[in-house]
């Protein structure tokens, strides 16, 4: 609400209180006491609540809620679907029917649907960082909710007591605090994590001492668990992790509803210890570790991941009469049967029966095969093709095309036609030129890289934790991307974009303030505690700065000017002559 008050004659517009010429006292830049009370007494009382006559801002809308205030630290997720713009169609030349608008669900709490409609009417010009805080958190806490904070809780208090260990009860605090130091860990780098609680001005970090002990930080990763050992399924290999992955695919399903264009790929987690799980992928830049399979779209958002097992996986038992490659891509999509979407991926998974499969499912799929795959026809040979030319065979629903770029690269669909497009190719001059090719090439390169592109955002602040246990790595990679996923979200609700880096660490601040209990009443001064604080303790044998750094008189051990006498450190250490004589050398540390 805007007023056009009027400025009295003479008045100062410096910053600061001052006095104007009558004498009355003068608020900042514009306005007095009597014209501020003015502006006050204007604000209508119902200031909370949207008072605009815009259809959208009405009381009686469902939809619509008072901004609380203040603003509650637990929050009620509800979900709203928000129609989204139509994608661009999966080939040039398609009919305007042809093109399937896409939707997805998005996450907003009712406080900040009430925020986003009171900046639109200008009741509010910019958010405080606060608000801000609390606003990223819950993308994050929306997929690591509180039933998984009260799972790993009873887990790991179960394991404690299974145990018979000596540890005290594991609280809501400590596991926020826990996840919340592996995240700074994450782009706050040291050598060893005893160095964060290190008191070296070099390599400390005050912000997480102040709320975990180094030895409650070893204790909880000690003693973490997601399920029961006693209730252990012999035939499921991951069943120590197993209830974490269930929820997490959950969640990425429930919270967000699928783009319409999917790629399904193969992902890494590192590990070099012993396990019967781990593989060897030496074309991958994590050549030991964990293989995931992963399905993501191409803003890297995953929507379903799985950890391979081995031959024996399920995913060989489930879909008789596929291999490998073919059972995943099954196991990856079985949701989306029937639902007309499409789904890329890579030579590893294609194959003639599997089209055919999806083409009956209602599933548009595409990507890159060997030339060797059965059911496959003949072509024109590689060296009678010229750079940017096709050779392609239709059968049915099936079209296979063999494109000629720096070698044959063979594509199959069961969706697309024989279109032509055109693509840019750098060459050996660094020059640009137009390459002629087929439609479903052009659609493959734009559409492949969301599993890829997940795998980045994981990996650039990911909480690379070392760890004996097996199942360390998985646990921490599953809440890696749990971070992408709500960051992902968060970029495609919020006005602006934020950096990767900028938003862990605004999901770690808060953690870690959640963690730190708060302080209940005033705390005692020094002066009325009945008791006088136990004194330090004097050191006998080292000196707190090592003897190369003591005997220099330079750089970080400069003698220090202070009003405050101190004792010297060398005092319970050398003679009385000796200290005579460096009696001198302390005086000009005082005054």
């Amino acid at each position: 609400m805007d007023h056009d008050l009027p400025q009295q004659p003479g008045s100062s517009s410096s910053s600061g209180s001052s006095e104007s010429s009558n004498g009355q006292r003068r608020i900042g830049k514009m306005f007095n006491v009597s014209e501020a009370q003015v502006l006050l007494d204007s604000i209508p009382t119902d200031y909370g609540t949207c008072t605009d006559e815009e259809p959208d801002s009405d009381p009686d809308d469902p939809d619509f809620t008072p901004l609380p205030n203040p603003l509650p630290s637990q929050t009620r997720i509800d979900r709203l679907t928000v129609a989204a713009e139509a994608e661009d169609c999966g080939t040039a030349g398609d009919d305007e029917e042809n093109c399937r608008p896409s939707g997805r669900s998005v996450l907003l709490t009712k406080e900040f649907r009430t925020f986003q409609r009171m900046k639109r009417n200008n009741l509010i010009k910019k958010k405080s960082i606060y608000k801000r805080i609390m606003l990223i958190l819950e993308y994050f806490t929306t997929f690591f909710d509180n039933s998984i904070v009260d799972d790993l809780i009873f887990q790991t208090t179960l394991y404690i007591t299974q145990q018979e260990r000596r540890v005290s009860t594991v609280t809501r605090q400590d596991i926020l605090g826990f996840i919340g130091i592996n995240i700074i860990m994450g782009y706050h780098v040291l050598p060893s994590y005893t160095h964060y609680w290190c008191e070296d001005p070099d390599v400390s970090v005050p912000f997480i001492s102040s709320v975990l002990t180094r030895n409650r930080f070893s204790q909880i990763l000690s003693n973490v668990h997601v399920n029961d050992n006693k209730n252990l399924d012999k035939n499921d290999k991951l069943s120590k992790i197993r209830s974490l992955i269930a929820k997490a695919n959950s969640q990425f399903a429930k919270l967000y509803d699928v783009r319409r264009v999917q790629s399904v790929d193969e992902s890494m987690v590192l590990f070099k210890g012993r396990s019967s799980i781990k593989q060897y992928c030496p074309m991958k830049p994590i050549k030991r570790g964990y293989k995931l399979w992963v399905r993501a779209d191409k803003d890297g958002y995953i929507s379903k991941f799985d950890v391979y097992q081995g031959k024996n996986g399920k995913e060989n038992q489930k879909w008789n009469g596929f291999g490998l490659g073919e059972s995943v891509v099954c196991e990856m999509v079985e949701d989306l049967f029937g639902g007309g979407h499409e789904v890329y991926f890579d030579n590893f998974f294609n194959s003639v029966p599997l089209m055919d499969f999806l083409k009956e499912k209602k599933v548009s799929a595409c990507g890159t095969i060997r030339s060797n795959r059965k059911g496959l026809p003949l072509l024109m040979k590689e060296k009678d093709l010229k750079k940017g030319e096709f050779d392609f065979r239709t059968a049915e629903d099936l079209t296979f095309f063999g494109w000629k770029d720096n070698r044959v690269v063979y594509v199959l669909s069961n969706f697309h036609g024989t279109d032509k497009c055109s693509v840019l190719r750098t060459q050996k001059d660094g020059s640009r030129m137009e390459v002629s090719c087929p439609m479903a090439i052009k659609d493959y390169n734009c559409n492949m890289g969301g599993v890829d592109k997940a795998d980045m955002l994981c990996s650039l602040y990911g909480m690379d934790r070392k760890s004996r246990k097996w199942w360390h790595r998985l646990f921490f990679g599953t809440i890696d991307r749990m971070l992408v996923n709500s960051y992902v979200v968060h970029n495609k609700l919020e006005d602006k974009a934020i950096p990767l880096l900028l938003f862990r660490r605004l999901v770690a601040q808060h953690l870690l303030t959640a963690a730190t209990p708060p302080q209940i009443g005033r705390p005692l001064a020094t002066s009325r505690c009945n008791t006088p604080p136990n004194p330090p303790k004097r050191r006998k044998t080292d000196l707190s700065v090592s003897e190369d750094i003591r005997l220099t008189a330079r750089g970080v051990h400069w003698p220090i000017f202070d009003e405050k006498r101190g004792r010297c450190e060398l005092a319970g250490l050398l003679s009385p002559g000796v200290l005579g004589v460096l009696a001198g050398l302390e005086s000009p540390m005082h005054n």
